[in-house]
């Protein structure tokens, strides 16, 4: 134990010994524990203690002497004490994930990993709350795996299982239903499965999550493997029995030597900030100094010389800070987005083998078991009174669906093919939902199952909307990833089309209950979203247009103005040289291409702008007239550049410098490009999602 003189024990006060703890003073903590135990204990209110500070500060050792100094007596009083949220010592270690400090705690008395806090919560749970797998197996281990009932693994219908899917803990999740498979088919009391839970998380899942991937990510993740998620029961074992034999100063004395390590090589520089400043002087006065005195030597003068010393040591700055700007900056930035996509990578993969291994160990029975549930909820009422909880007719299917996570629902219909008949309380099933949420890629999944009957897509829910309707249907939330008004209502009228094609022809013309047929709902509900989309095009096209001209202006100028002079038969005097032919071949292109854009450019302003129109007339004229005018901008600066080069050629001072004028000149082409680039893939890709809708 540490030793503190005798005139410090007097300012001991046992009402102050929590914020003894807050300023660090460990010595006085330890010494009160250990003397003044009985006084802590008459003294405590509920509230936080010294000792709680120490083990959420992860200070193990002070820990550890804590412990050891207590009276034995009193030592389990104290353990168990609690703050006002009723968790003890064990709890917040457990939280942590500090298996020594579990390891101290627990090691005193089994009991406490059986102790609960306000919200109902063992040390158990709260380990598996926080993801921490080796602390939640070491208590199981500690307490006796075989010897842990199953209320300790759940608070309020929540399981062990559903906290760890929540948090994303996919991999402890699989081992928690290779350990408890009886949790796999409880349920909450929002009447929620982990299955439902899982399915709650649509960016663990490849379909939803890999939309957040960068450029830079995109390699990383699709290279990265992810075997069978496996683990090493008797290795855990041999871990914790090591973990109790383990000396306190092998684990506690680790951060301490790093610390005096740190204090050692960086404090000891400050205290010593003008002797080593003295000693740096001293060395430029003597070794620079000689060698300064070598190149004056070497040198016409001593002027030329200090020159080239400044010159070396500017250029060696400009290089270092550099150099530091970029690994401070770039490296760091892509490795992290390198290690961002193989986490997601791994969760992804994790996620799919949790679905997987969820269907299995769950009953065969587990989807009518549910809708009859929901059947018989409902029928105990007067008839009239609607189902208060969604989930209670919402299966991990329909959740899926509505979500997006075609991976779930390829792995649900595999594994319960009856599914395919689950209907929300509003009568929507699995293509209804897919269909008004717009999620292709369930959609696709369900029309490349064989067995599914065509019935299916023409279900219609209460208010008698087919798939049809919900997809006609404006949302605003399902296009946020677009930006412009023209590539929301593209991608709008090629969902319906999609759609449409899909279903059966008799079933275009039904009208709902509130006598709408879907092109009725498709043209009511975007009337303002087509607003706004001439009003850009309107907006977008005359500005370019007016660009256009301009370009199209200077073009026709530059190709009435030939560079030199003419000979006696009329001909240029510089036909033949490389840069006369590029400075007439890139006029041309540019008047044409200008005058074609702008021609483009009219057309769409003048255009009615037809539904039918934003998918395939638009975008074709849009992306022929953009591609013309950036066509014609870079053609003029290339003839420029053409004609420029005669006149370097002239000033031979400034002849080595061509390059690098033609290439400032280029920059803004380039940027242009980079930032109309994305407005450009989308209307490129309209057409191309048009060809893949099916027949």
């Amino acid at each position: 134990m540490p030793m503190i003189d005798s005139g410090s024990i007097d300012i001991i006060n046992i009402d102050k010994l929590f914020e003894t703890a807050m300023k660090g003073k460990w010595d006085k903590v330890v010494y009160a524990y250990t003397n003044l135990s009985c006084e802590i204990i008459e003294h405590h209110n509920n509230m936080e203690t010294a000792l709680h500070v120490a083990v959420a500060c992860g200070e193990t050792k002070h820990v550890r002497d804590i412990v050891a100094g207590i009276p034995q007596g009193d030592l389990l009083e104290i353990l168990k004490m609690k703050n006002d949220q009723g968790d003890t010592p064990l709890h917040l270690a457990a939280a942590i994930g500090n298996l020594d400090l579990c390891w101290c705690i627990s090691s005193q008395d089994k009991s406490l990993i059986a102790e609960r806090n306000k919200e109902g919560e063992t040390p158990l749970f709260q380990a598996a709350r926080h993801g921490q797998e080796k602390a939640f197996f070491y208590l199981r281990y500690r307490y006796g795996e075989s010897d842990i009932p199953l209320d300790m693994l759940i608070k309020n219908g929540d399981t062990i299982l559903h906290f760890a899917i929540k948090g994303e803990y996919y991999g402890f999740a699989l081992r928690i239903i290779h350990c408890y498979p009886e949790l796999v088919d409880t349920m909450n009391e929002n009447n929620l499965t982990p299955l439902h839970v899982l399915a709650l998380q649509p960016r663990s899942f490849r379909s939803i999550g890999s939309f957040d991937l960068g450029p830079y990510s995109v390699i990383p993740y699709i290279c990265t493997y992810v075997p069978e998620h496996t683990w090493d029961e008797e290795q855990d074992r041999r871990d914790f029995e090591e973990t109790g034999q383990r000396s306190g100063n092998d684990v506690s004395q680790c951060p301490h030597i790093i610390n005096d390590l740190y204090r050692l090589i960086f404090c000891r520089g400050r205290s010593n900030a003008s002797g080593s400043a003295d000693d740096a002087e001293k060395n430029l006065q003597g070794p620079n100094r000689g060698s300064i005195n070598k190149k004056m030597d070497h040198c016409c003068g001593q002027t030329l010389a200090i020159c080239k010393g400044l010159i070396e040591i500017l250029l060696f700055t400009t290089r270092f800070i550099l150099s530091f700007i970029a690994t401070v900056t770039y490296v760091p930035l892509l490795r992290g987005r390198i290690r961002a996509a193989i986490r997601m990578r791994r969760k992804h993969c994790l996620a799919a083998q949790l679905v997987k291994k969820l269907l299995d160990k769950g009953k065969a029975s587990m989807y009518p078991e549910v809708k009859e549930d929901a059947a018989s909820s409902t029928s105990k009422g007067t008839g009239n009174e609607p189902t208060k909880d969604l989930s209670l007719c919402e299966t991990p299917l329909l959740t899926a669906a509505k979500l997006g996570i075609f991976e779930m629902v390829d792995l649900i219909l595999d594994r319960f093919p009856e599914a395919i008949k689950d209907m929300d309380n509003k009568r929507k099933n699995v293509v209804l939902l897919a269909a008004e949420n717009r999620h292709v890629g369930v959609y696709m999944a369900l029309e490349r199952l064989k067995w599914v009957h065509r019935s299916v897509f023409c279900q219609v829910d209460d208010d008698g909307n087919s798939a049809l309707h919900l997809a006609s249907r404006y949302d605003e939330n399902r296009c946020r990833e677009l930006q412009q008004p023209v590539m929301k209502m593209s991608s709008e009228f090629l969902w319906y089309q999609y759609v449409k094609n899909s279903m059966p022809s008799n079933s275009f013309a039904v009208r709902n209950n509130a006598r709408q047929t879907a092109e009725e709902i498709l043209i009511e509900s975007h009337k303002e979203l087509r607003k706004e989309a001439h009003k850009w095009l309107t907006t977008t096209c005359s500005a370019y247009s007016l660009i256009a001209t301009l370009t199209a202006t200077v073009a026709f100028a530059t190709i009435s103005t030939i560079p030199g002079e003419y000979k006696d038969d009329g001909r240029p005097r510089l036909e033949g040289e490389v840069a006369f032919n590029v400075f007439s071949i890139s006029s041309l292109t540019a008047f044409c291409t200008s005058m074609s854009a702008t021609v483009f450019f009219i057309t769409i302003l003048t255009a009615r702008h037809e539904l039918e129109d934003f998918t395939a007339i638009l975008p074709w004229q849009l992306q022929f007239a953009w591609t013309s005018l950036f066509v014609s901008i870079a053609s003029i600066l290339v003839c420029f550049s053409s004609g420029f080069y005669f006149n370097m050629g002239n000033i031979n001072k400034l002849h080595g410098f061509s390059y690098l004028i033609f290439a400032v000149m280029c920059l803004p082409v380039t940027l242009f490009a980079i930032i109309q680039f994305p407005v450009y893939f989308h209307v490129f890709a309209i057409p191309s999602r048009r060809k893949k809708l099916p027949a």
